[in-house]
């Protein structure tokens, strides 16, 4: 009988969308483009979007070292805790960032030590409102997480039959066992104000999964069906995967260009076209040290050749080879050496 982890470890490359959607994993996030107040009681009320501006202060400053070193940390807090201009606790991806910064600190910390240091830390950020709001908040939350790692570890129900369908069905129910835990815990604006736009992605992942395993469309129709899939992607994932797709083609082309063009100065000028000076200089420096490792690769085969017409007995052989390979290449040099001599291998 598997549990819900093992379901999506055994579906975590197709479904890595939705494991995203169930909030299992996070995705980088444009800035959000509106804030909320929170005032949660025990029963999480609506949160209403700010009509202030947001006076957020910076996101590291001097009186949090005290905090950070004590849970033993010396990096920047993840995300942001901030008032509106109102004095109410700012509800977005940023605050969500922050809480799970510090709640993930639990498991070497403590939990009790690591909420305290949150709220000693967001003192000097807050003023009252504001920071009781965030105490409220934050309980709600670590309930929310705690009731999540209880659903994760409840065994899921044995399938009928093992088929992808079944399987895509099983995740949206554990998808929608999150939503309601969400707002349960923490109420419908703030659930909103955190994960809307991840739910979003994940029922679209869900329905494109849907529509591949459905055998009755023609791959027209699929294609169709998937394309106007990709228009409902909320602005925020579209926006991050076309930044993911265009620094992926440059990283391609830049790679083809580093293994494939003679010309240094054309290299140099292509290089410019894409990077700032400073990194074009970087890869450019890689590049002529490639070159020249090339070079000397080709001398050490030449002296190999030799080596192996040469009258000797097999571990003289070998251990002039070895010679060479130190005299010829750094340390450093020996992975990419290696690489060199399989890539021959195979050609």
């Amino acid at each position: 009988m598997p549990n819900k982890p093992v379901l999506l470890a055994l579906l975590v490359t197709p479904l890595f969308g939705v494991a995203l959607g169930l909030g299992l994993i996070h995705f980088n996030r444009a800035p959000p483009t509106a804030t909320h107040s929170a005032r949660p009681t025990v029963a999480p009320e609506p949160v209403k979007a700010s009509p202030g501006t947001p006076t957020p202060t910076p996101a590291h400053s001097t009186a949090r070292a005290p905090v950070l070193a004590e849970l033993g940390l010396e990096i920047q807090v993840d995300g942001r805790v901030a008032e509106d201009s109102a004095g109410n606790l700012i509800v977005d991806l940023a605050l969500r960032d922050y809480l799970d910064f510090f709640i993930t600190q639990a498991d070497r910390v403590g939990l009790a030590k690591a909420r305290q240091a949150l709220l000693l830390d967001a003192q000097a950020q807050l003023k009252t409102p504001a920071h009781e709001q965030l105490r409220e908040l934050l309980q709600h939350y670590v309930n929310y997480r705690l009731a999540l790692m209880t659903l994760e570890q409840t065994p899921l129900a044995p399938l009928q039959d093992v088929t992808q369908a079944s399987q895509i069905g099983q995740l949206r129910q554990i998808a929608e066992q999150i939503q309601r835990l969400r707002r349960e815990h923490l109420g419908g604006a703030v659930s909103d104000a955190f994960f809307a736009e991840e739910e979003a992605y994940g029922r679209l992942t869900l329905a494109r999964l849907e529509l591949q395993a459905d055998s009755r469309l023609s791959e027209a129709q699929r294609n169709q069906a998937l394309a106007q899939l990709e228009t409902q992607m909320p602005p925020a994932i579209q926006a991050s995967r076309q930044r993911y797709a265009e620094e992926t083609r440059r990283m391609n082309a830049t790679a083809r260009l580093l293994a494939e063009e003679q010309d240094p100065a054309r290299v140099r000028e292509v290089l410019a076209r894409d990077y700032p000076p400073e990194a074009v200089e970087r890869l450019f420096q890689e590049y002529e040290a490639d070159r020249a490792l090339r070079g000397r690769y080709q001398d050490y085969r030449e002296e190999v050749r030799r080596l192996e017409a040469a009258p000797l007995d097999a571990a003289d052989r070998q251990a002039q080879r070895e010679a060479l390979r130190q005299r010829l290449f750094s340390r450093e040099e020996q992975d990419r050496l290696r690489v060199l001599e399989l890539t021959q291998a195979e050609e």
